[in-house]
């Protein structure tokens, strides 16, 4: 009964409503929709790197950030 009903919503609509009973959801993202959000890329979560072959792509950020041990993410070495 659950599946029938949240085949009737949007992820977005499922989660309002299920949040308004204080039950525990989330939604799963398509890869589109990471790439799309902002907010994992101002935490760095996702990251643009820009390879000289392949040119600019998406890539996930460290997971680990310390504030006194900032870190960038680069693109992975060429081969030879």
């Amino acid at each position: 009964e659950i599946e029938r009903w949240t085949m009737t919503k949007t992820k977005f609509e499922a989660m309002e409503i299920l949040n308004k009973y204080d039950i525990p959801c989330g939604p799963i993202l398509s890869m589109k929709e990471i790439a799309e959000d902002d907010s994992l890329r101002k935490t760095g979560t996702i990251v643009e790197v820009d390879h000289p072959v392949r040119g600019k792509y998406l890539t996930v950020g460290n997971p680990i950030k310390l504030s006194d041990s900032p870190t960038d993410v680069t693109r992975s070495p060429l081969l030879g």
